[in-house]
This record gives C-alpha cells, sequence and structure tokens, in this order.
C-alpha cells in the first residue's frame, strides 16, 4: 500500500513539474507582451503628447499589470525624485527589484536594460528610434516563443510526465 502511495506521488511530482515547465513559457509571453505594450505606450507618450521620460514611464504604468505596473512606477518616481543618476541604473534597480520573479529570460532582461542605457538623455526623436528598435525586438521575441511554445510546452509536459512514470519504474 506504502509503495503505490509513492508511486502515484512520483508520477504526479513529474507530471506536475512537466506543467510547471509549460505555465513559464505562457508567464514569459505575457512578460513580453506586458514589455512590447510598455514599449508602445512610452513611444505614444513622448511621440504624440510631448511628455518627458518620467511623465510617459508615469502613464504607461497605469496601464501595465503588477509587477511591470510597479516597475514602471519606480522607475518614473526614481527620475523625477534623483534626476542626476543614470537612467541605466534606475532600470537595472527597478529590474531587481520588481522583475526578478517574472519568467522573463536573460535576452529579455537585457534588451530592457539597454532600452534604459538608451534612453533619458537623448532628444524625442532619438528616444522614439530606440522605443520603435525596442518594441520591434521584443516583437519578434514574442513571435519567436508564440510559434515554438505549443511544441515545447507539450514536450514538458511529456517528460514530466514520462520522468514520473520512469521513476515509478525504479521504485518498482
Amino acid at each position: 500500500m506504502l509503495k503505490a502511495i509513492g508511486i502515484f506521488i512520483t508520477i504526479t511530482a513529474g507530471a506536475g513539474i512537466g506543467f510547471v515547465c509549460s505555465l513559464d513559457l505562457t508567464r514569459r509571453a505575457e512578460g513580453l507582451k506586458q514589455l512590447l505594450r510598455l514599449g508602445t505606450i512610452l513611444k505614444g507618450e513622448i511621440e504624440y503628447r510631448h511628455a518627458t521620460l518620467p511623465e510617459a514611464m508615469a502613464q504607461a504604468a497605469a496601464k501595465l499589470k503588477d509587477p511591470y505596473k510597479r516597475f514602471a512606477e519606480d522607475i518614473s518616481g526614481e527620475m523625477k525624485e534623483y534626476p542626476g543618476i543614470l537612467l541605466t541604473e534606475i532600470f537595472e534597480k527597478s529590474m531587481k527589484k520588481h522583475l526578478e520573479q517574472s519568467r522573463l529570460d536573460k535576452e529579455d532582461r537585457q534588451n530592457l536594460c539597454e532600452l534604459g542605457g538608451r534612453l533619458g538623455y537623448l532628444d524625442r526623436q532619438m528616444q522614439i528610434q530606440n522605443l520603435e528598435w525596442f518594441c520591434r525586438e521584443t516583437q519578434q521575441e514574442l513571435r519567436d516563443l508564440q510559434a515554438a511554445m505549443p511544441a515545447r510546452k507539450k514536450v514538458y509536459q511529456s517528460l514530466g510526465i514520462m520522468g514520473g512514470l520512469f521513476l515509478a519504474v525504479l521504485i518498482l
């Protein structure tokens, strides 16, 4: 009886791990959508409303979901409170504070840091061009992820179940 319970728990745990890995892909796609939305809103605020970067970031924060909302609010507040600090430092600090638990990968975080390094000190037209670059990069990454996601999710789920079954067979 105890062995049967152990086998059931092993199979369930393996399946759970596979489904959690699958869910991480979905969360990363959601994160990329939020970053794309951030870039698009910033671009619109700077281009059409002629807003300053802190104002544009505050407007973007109002339209984003957590933790990206808190990320944008933090950047806006830091820029207003400490105008002499480099925007790259503010972006990195806010990313560590708010986006550490997000499912964005290293490349996504690097693109976001690069955006922080490219904004703030440039004229409006250069900021718009850099935001367009960021949106293109993020959109391409999102397209690639969405194209590969169904197959990868299936692989993760199958490997989780098969791994659980394999361990259950070893227990026998």
